[in-house]
């Protein structure tokens, strides 16, 4: 059971600092231990997390919501567990998708792709971070060559090979997406990392940033993929999930909160892109205004999709999404880490690239702060902060005339 809290320490209220330089600076790490046992929280253990929390009764409640979970989910897995024949048709369902994936690259003649992105900087540098991506494929096996990647970053874009083996993951699953998921559908491929690059940095390297990262390999992945099957892979998605953290004080009163903006998929074969969505590796939703507005001196005004985004092409791609928040009351500080404010989200097939991302605080004094791809900056009340995430990439051809975003 997975959870993003509010915050857990860190040099930054929401635990996201986008300057971040080592693990240390990101929260709290605790090494495998037990909070739970026979349904009782380890009342020392919770003092101390509490003690890291900016927010400590909201953690509090999200760890107790998280128990819950666990507790209802045992109570429904134990009697499949329990059946006599559960993992002999486990292994059934792992074959079978490992099968399906095999049958889907051995369709695909023999060849090797490849494709090269970049970060827009790593939080600490403005400097790209170079991704490049090279996949071999014999048979019925895949190999994804990683090496080329940039050397880890000071800033916290880093990520370590479990995180990237979440898009190794995602594409398995657009080879077959109707195999069964589980690890059978990776079982026909090969990783390949070089210690201290960006994709398996060396600790202490910092990470709270690699999202976007991971967001980016998975649409590298498929557009080498693409070339080698330009009629069944769409063109690449805006590949940003913002991460953005609010904080401050009113009225002698602390608030925290964390927001997760979507931006949009690329245009298919079969269809334009979806707009307004968390593509391939997102595991998130928005807050709602109103929870935001109940617990912070916040007004929300405006949520929209960002027409005229999305990449022109015979199937355009989406449109990402605006999100504008006041600062009504006191003063406080916003955590931003954004992508694609400088690389465009590429087309496909001859499709149009989507627009780039923006994001900017205007001033209640009439000025305008652009903010970088990864920033900080404080606001006081009156302040506007306004986000605009990417557009995907368009499919196809354009219509003869047509506008470059649709």
């Amino acid at each position: 059971c997975i959870l993003h809290h509010q915050d857990v320490g860190g040099i930054t209220p929401g635990s996201v600092p986008t300057d971040a330089t080592s693990v240390q600076q990101e929260g709290l790490r605790i090494a495998p231990v037990q909070l739970y046992h026979q349904g009782r929280a380890n009342a020392d253990l919770m003092r101390l997390l509490r003690a890291n929390s900016r927010m400590p009764d909201n953690l509090a409640g999200d760890l107790a919501a998280q128990w819950a979970a666990l507790a209802a989910g045992e109570q429904a897995l134990q009697p499949l567990a329990g059946q006599a024949d559960f993992e002999a048709a486990a292994q059934v369902l792992i074959t079978a998708s490992e099968a399906a994936t095999r049958a889907a690259l051995k369709a695909v003649p023999d060849g090797e792709w490849q494709l090269a992105d970049a970060l827009d900087g790593d939080g600490i540098s403005p400097d790209p971070v170079p991704l490049h991506v090279v996949l071999r494929k014999r048979g019925d096996a895949l190999q994804i060559d990683l090496r080329g990647c940039a050397a880890q970053t000071r800033g916290p874009v880093n990520a370590s090979r479990g995180a990237v083996w979440a898009a190794v993951t995602y594409f398995a699953r657009m080879l077959a997406p109707q195999a069964h998921s589980n690890h059978g559908c990776t079982a026909p491929i090969e990783l390949l990392t070089q210690p201290g690059t960006v994709v398996d940095p060396a600790f202490p390297a910092a990470v709270n940033a690699r999202t976007n990262l991971v967001k980016l390999l998975a649409n590298a992945l498929l557009g080498a993929w693409a070339q080698a099957s330009p009629a069944q892979m769409p063109a690449p998605n805006a590949g940003v999930a913002v991460v953005l953290s609010l904080s401050g004080e009113a009225a002698g009163k602390r608030w925290v909160f964390t927001e997760i903006i979507a931006s949009a998929a690329g245009g298919a074969p079969w269809g334009p892109g979806g707009s307004g969505v968390s593509t391939d590796v997102g595991n998130a939703r928005n807050t709602p205004a109103e929870v935001i507005e109940s617990q912070a001196p916040l007004r929300v005004e405006r949520i929209a999709l960002r027409r005229g985004s999305g990449g022109a092409g015979t199937h355009a791609g989406g449109c990402g999404v605006v999100r504008a928040y006041r600062l009504l009351d006191g003063s406080g500080l916003v955590s931003y880490r954004g992508e694609r404010h400088t690389t465009a989200p590429q087309g496909a097939a001859g499709g149009r690239p989507g627009a780039c991302g923006t994001a900017r605080i205007a001033r209640a004094d009439g000025t305008t702060e652009v903010l970088a791809a990864k920033a900080r900056a404080h606001w006081h009340a009156g302040d506007v902060l306004v986000i605009e995430t990417a557009g995907g990439g368009g499919w196809g051809k354009p219509v003869a005339g047509g506008a470059d975003f649709a």
